[in-house]
């Protein structure tokens, strides 16, 4: 063997071994070299893991590459973290089956070089762009995205529903999307154009040119929208005209109305007696009702005089029904009058105008149809259309008849109740009117409801009271003389 170094100088690495030569590795000090049968040296068995510490599984070597499992290992040691014990320490050593074929066709590594792979992705990136054609801007191509998206009903359905001019198969909420987006002309063109030159065309695309394929598509959508939405104006601009005539008529004819009005003209003449310029009044303008609730008595309750008014109705027109369900509030109901106030009369006429102008549109748009459609697709939508049409044309007659009379029917009243214009206008208007009455009737109900709850709260202590004494029993007095007797509940 060498010499052994000076002390101090470093020992040189060993020159690699020959090709094809066993390396030996000496043991450890003190540790034995076992000969195999052949008498050649082997390596001594590895030592046996510490006390505590946890061997990894044992995992058979594949056959061909897998794809990674990308984790991040967690070192074990025998005492844990920190002096917390491991989940791994825990967990048993699980072998995996012999014949592991399968599982290795599932998740085998793709060989592919990285240049093959960026070229691949660059041409399929470059196969994908050539076959999706768009002729929309980004815009546009959006908001027929979205369109397409929340519409439910198949191109099947929508083409029949306008064919047939049903609008029971499709809903109006649809019809108006189908209408924000439907196709025009010059993209009608552009997409047939690419159509024939480029790759297939994008979903937005398609779906514009399917509905472009509807025979008269915008006009038979326009009428069918307006097929849809006809009932629900007209009964908009219907239901303002009988709420109005309902208050006028309850206004001018109810019973109730002129009996609050006599006992407020009686208290005030009364407490105007003796004033030669307000006493003695044949009536008064209606805009002293909304200063009732405001004149208050000088005692510390500080009664208005409007709850005065509640209960002097109750006690002289509706005794028998106070305090109890029965009882009639004698003014139209305030909610009613204050919607009432909202309404104008020029608004009404407009709308009208606005179903005429729309059924005029229609009309023109069935005449074309009629013209230029092929014989297959002109039933039932002919038949339909027509009889709609003519429909439509007596409601709006109708609603003008309904308007005129209503107008005359509030002059009428303007004129019973002696209402004048508010400074400034020219006419009394339906805001001014039902305002008035909207917040008499208000404060009137407050105190009305408040004065049967009083006759409420009295009856039921005065039937308390009358029950208080009541028949027991009777008892036999020596099996002959039955005697009654009252006492207390």
């Amino acid at each position: 063997p060498p010499p052994p170094p000076p002390p101090g100088e470093l020992i040189p690495p060993p020159p690699p071994p020959p090709p094809g030569e066993v390396v030996v590795v000496p043991p450890p000090p003190g540790v034995p070299i076992s000969l195999s049968s052949s008498g050649a040296s082997v390596s001594p068995p590895p030592p046996p893991p510490p006390p505590g510490a946890v061997s990894p599984s044992v995992t058979q070597k594949p056959k061909q590459p897998l794809r990674p499992l990308f984790w991040k290992k967690v070192g074990i040691h025998p005492a844990g973290i920190a002096g917390k014990s491991l989940v791994w320490r825990d967990v048993p050593v699980v072998s995996l089956p012999e014949d592991m074929t399968q599982f290795e066709e599932l998740f085998a590594r793709k060989q592919s070089s990285a240049a093959g792979s960026h070229d691949s992705v660059a041409q399929s990136m470059t196969t994908k762009a050539a076959k999706v054609v768009t002729v929309l801007d980004e815009k546009r191509l959006r908001s027929v995205a979205v369109v397409m998206r929340t519409i439910s009903y198949s191109m099947e359905t929508i083409t029949q529903a306008l064919y047939d001019m049903d609008a029971s198969l499709v809903d109006m909420e649809t019809l108006q999307q189908l209408h924000n987006v439907q196709p025009e002309q010059p993209e009608v063109e552009l997409i047939i154009a690419h159509m024939s030159s480029a790759g297939d065309l994008d979903k937005p695309d398609m779906f514009l040119y399917q509905l472009s394929r509807i025979e008269h598509f915008s006009e038979r959508l326009n009428c069918l929208l307006f097929q849809s939405t006809f009932q629900e104006l007209h009964s908009e601009v219907g239901n303002k005209l009988t709420t109005l005539d309902t208050l006028l008529t309850s206004l001018l004819t109810g019973e109730g109305v002129v009996k609050v009005l006599g006992l407020i003209l009686a208290l005030g003449n009364y407490m105007n007696h003796g004033n030669f310029t307000r006493g003695n009044a044949g009536g008064f303008e209606l805009d002293l009702l909304g200063k009732l609730v405001d004149v208050r008595s000088n005692d510390k309750k500080k009664t208005s005089l409007l709850s005065v008014v509640a209960k002097m109705y109750i006690d002289q027109f509706d005794p028998a029904a106070a305090g109890s369900v029965g009882a009639v509030f004698p003014l139209p109901e305030p909610a009613d009058l204050m919607i009432a106030s909202h309404f104008k009369f020029d608004d009404i006429s407009a709308d009208i105008s606005t179903l005429d102008n729309k059924m005029k549109d229609c009309e023109k748009d069935v005449e074309k149809m009629l013209d230029e459609s092929s014989s297959e697709h002109l039933q039932p939508m002919k038949e339909k259309m027509e009889q709609f049409i003519s429909g439509v044309q007596q409601f709006i007659r109708a609603l003008n008849t309904k308007l005129a009379f209503t107008q005359e029917h509030f002059n009428k009243a303007v004129q019973y109740y002696s209402v004048t214009p508010k400074p400034g206008e020219d006419y009394v208007t339906l805001s001014h009117f039902f305002g008035i009455w909207s917040k008499f009737s208000h404060d009137l109900k407050k105190e009305w409801q408040q004065q049967q709850k009083l006759v409420a709260k009295q009856r039921a202590s005065s039937m308390r009271h009358d029950k208080s004494m009541v028949l027991k029993k009777p008892v036999a007095a020596g099996g002959l003389v039955r005697k009654w007797s009252y006492a207390p509940l």
